[in-house]
């Protein structure tokens, strides 16, 4: 066998390993092959005459050479590609990545390699490599779509399998899309971000190249725009463009897809309210003060519409509570002069709501109340009492009604209000004994407790007629 074609059938190993160059006089395939050509060729030579002696050698010679040589390229070739024994010694991915950033989306370009130690009619240690293409492609499309309405977004995933083709005798490169569904209630699209896997296979180890994968996927919202109506077919289509996007990262970089979509509705015909009815309610309150808060009254309505068939609506208003300057007046007498030892007084409480003032504010009738507590105390004896206000507040209620529903919305409201006395000792003061009595008082608003302490004194002198 030539040397030049030794070399050229080495190359395209992709171990680039020269064959034992004795294999040739080892083969027993070939070494039978070799015999029977040398018979034919001797009859052949029997039967010849004599001018025709050197001219029948040389032809002979000639092809058997050609046959020798035949076998031994076939023969080689395929005890180069045939692994005996194979394991992976390492792998990675290069650091560096390509990008190609257009219109219509970004490529993504890398290195993956494994280092293979094996045996085939001789020992190899290689670096097996291949360069793995990803694309993220932005989205342009139309959509006919029953409604306009987004919200927050769903973010479905799916994985499917592309074409595959060999890259040199052991690697197979596959075309691999994640797909990434964003769903609203009205209608939905498919970003395909593009990625190819490798897989070495000798027959001996097969093991999946390593390759960069799409992580931390962040919805970044929809924008929806105006547009001009169409007409298509004899249909009349409302437009609106919706601008989206995702951030996917890769190699740890963030990378930015986009979509830009014109949804279409088609015109039936004015979309009237048939029905509707409250299917939940709710209050949100925050304290923000000591007397004084708000509280977000929600309910949900199920609207039936003629067109657009079926869907809810949240209703909501804002109601206060706060609380008033109190003038914190004393009214009322004490049935008797007290002695220094005499105090038979106990506490109650009488409370009244009254009608402030009224405001509209869309489809709500809010009404604002006024709220007062007086704290009196009562002389057990006599009857006689004293009477004092510590606070003056207010709150706030309302209804909504709109064409099919009248509803009063849930809202709070001051109420069990409780209180009690603390009584001192009597103490000397400027000739005088002075009582110290303490009113604690406290007061429901929804869940919420307010409390307050307010004090007076009860004077004695001795020498008073």
């Amino acid at each position: 066998m030539r040397a030049s074609e030794t070399e050229v059938l080495a190359s395209r190993h992709p171990f680039s390993v020269l064959p034992d160059e004795k294999g040739s006089d080892n083969n027993p395939v070939k070494r039978r092959k070799n015999g029977k050509n040398h018979v034919q060729l001797f009859k052949t030579f029997l039967f010849m005459k004599t001018n025709k002696f050197w001219f029948v050698m040389a032809a002979a010679a000639m092809l058997a050479g050609t046959t020798m040589m035949t076998s031994c390229e076939k023969e080689e070739e395929i005890s180069k590609r045939e692994v005996i024994d194979s394991e992976v010694l390492d792998e990675g991915v290069a650091e560096k990545v390509t990008e190609e950033v257009g219109t219509e989306g970004t490529q993504l370009s890398y290195e993956s390699w494994i280092v293979v130690r094996g045996q085939t009619r001789a020992a190899f240690q290689n670096k097996v490599s291949v360069t793995l293409n990803n694309r993220l492609n932005n989205v342009s499309r139309e959509i006919e779509v029953e409604s306009w309405e987004t919200g927050e977004a769903e973010i479905l995933y799916g994985y499917k399998a592309g074409d595959s083709r060999k890259n040199g005798d052991y690697v197979t490169v596959t075309d691999s899309v994640m797909v990434c569904t964003v769903s609203y209630p009205g209608f939905s699209f498919d970003y395909e971000l593009l990625y190819q896997v490798a897989v070495y296979d000798d027959h001996v180890t097969r093991q999946v190249m390593p390759y960069h994968k799409y992580e931390n996927i962040v919805d970044n919202g929809c924008e929806l725009s105006e547009l001009e109506d169409a007409s298509e077919n004899g249909v009349t289509y409302k437009r609106q463009k919706c601008v989206h996007s995702l951030t996917v990262t890769f190699n740890g970089k963030e990378y930015k897809v986009s979509s830009e979509l014109i949804l279409k509705k088609a015109q039936k015909g004015e979309d009237k309210l048939l029905a509707a009815k409250v299917v939940d309610e709710g209050i949100e309150f925050v304290k923000t003060g000591d007397w004084s808060g708000k509280t977000v009254s929600w309910i949900l309505i199920e609207q039936t519409w003629s067109e657009s068939g079926t869907k809810q609506a949240r209703k909501e208003v804002v109601l206060y509570n706060e609380q008033l300057e109190s003038t914190g007046a004393v009214t009322g007498v004490l049935g008797k002069m007290l002695g220094k030892d005499d105090f038979a007084y106990e506490a109650e409480v009488v409370d009244e709501a009254k009608e402030l003032g009224r405001r509209e504010e869309d489809g709500f009738a809010v009404v604002k109340y006024g709220y007062e507590a007086t704290v009196r105390l009562k002389d057990k004896t006599t009857g006689a009492s004293l009477s004092f206000s510590p606070y003056e507040l207010t709150y706030e209620t309302a209804v909504y009604k709109d064409e099919f529903v009248t509803y009063e919305m849930p809202a709070n409201r001051f109420h069990d209000p409780q209180t009690s006395l603390e009584v001192g000792e009597w103490r000397e003061a400027d000739g005088m004994y002075v009582l110290d009595v303490e009113t604690r008082f406290s007061l429901m608003f929804g869940d919420a407790t307010y409390e307050t302490n307010d004090g007076m004194s009860f004077f004695y002198e001795p020498n008073m007629p």
